[in-house]
């Protein structure tokens, strides 16, 4: 019973670690998603505003080019357009970046409760093994102990019909059992239950 009830144990034991395994490998490949699109957003965003950037510029040098023999326009404007296009850039990318935190955050939080429930279930599978193995040998030990007030009954048994019969009758069945036991059974003959 103990080596079924180990082989069991093992094999639940290894089914929950290869839970944690896949849990880890989730939360790493959701920590990597964040994070890929967290650059793509990013860097989308920063195309966007290059463009823009990069329209007002020709804008400018147009002008210049249409003015190059009249004293060069104000472009304040422009550079306020700009201006407001970096400030919501900046918006942007800090959302950007609240939002990557946001995920890591909840992948962090998934796994963490994730392997503490992992954990829980093995405490608990390892309480049940524990428990069963020790019903088992406390139930062997109970048996082996009966088994042993027995036999030590019968050799009690046995020993006052020699006593009865004399001294060499008890001696000779002192070398008789260790002969046939050991010496070890016989100390425990003499012994058990003391």
């Amino acid at each position: 019973m103990i080596d079924e009830t180990s082989i069991k144990f093992q094999g639940d034991m290894k089914i929950k670690r290869k839970q944690q395994k896949q849990v880890i490998k989730h939360c790493m490949q959701m920590l990597i998603d964040a994070e890929r699109k967290a650059e793509r957003d990013s860097i989308g965003k920063i195309e966007a505003y290059k463009k823009i950037e990069k329209h007002v510029y020709r804008r400018i040098e147009r002008e210049r080019e249409a003015t190059a023999e009249r004293p060069i326009p104000e472009h304040d404007k422009m550079e306020a357009e700009l201006d407001a296009k970096i400030l919501d850039l900046q918006s942007e990318l800090l959302e950007i970046e609240m939002k990557l935190q946001d995920a890591l955050g909840a992948s962090r939080k998934t796994f963490i409760s994730r392997i503490k429930q992992i954990i829980g279930e093995m405490e608990i599978l390892n309480a049940d093994y524990n428990n069963t193995v020790f019903n088992e040998v406390m139930g062997f030990n109970e048996k082996f102990r009966e088994a042993a007030l027995i036999e030590q009954e019968k050799f009690a048994t046995q020993l006052k019909k020699a006593e009865a019969l004399g001294e060499a009758e008890v001696d000779a069945l002192i070398e008789e059992t260790k002969e046939n036991n050991g010496s070890e059974y016989l100390d425990m003959m003499i012994t058990f239950g003391d």
